[in-house]
């Protein structure tokens, strides 16, 4: 996976950097949706990554994180 942070070398860049260079790309009032979006999400409990996992084992076929990780161990 991406480095957290900086540049992991060989032409692999963070999950920051290439967040950034992203969002410069978006004009302001979008950057303001998005941002209001996370902290809806945030107060009110939901989980973005993990909601991201759940819908890529649902296309693999599983009904929850758990079934695809009970089937992986």
């Amino acid at each position: 996976g991406r480095p957290g942070s900086g540049s992991g070398g060989g032409g692999r860049w963070s999950v920051e950097v290439y967040l950034q260079g992203e969002l410069v790309t978006w004009s302001e009032s979008t950057v303001g949706l998005g941002a209001a979006f996370v902290e809806e999400c945030r107060d009110s409990g939901r989980n973005l990554a993990e909601d991201n996992l759940l819908h890529m084992v649902r296309a693999y076929g599983y009904a929850s994180l758990d079934e695809a990780e009970r089937a992986l161990a």
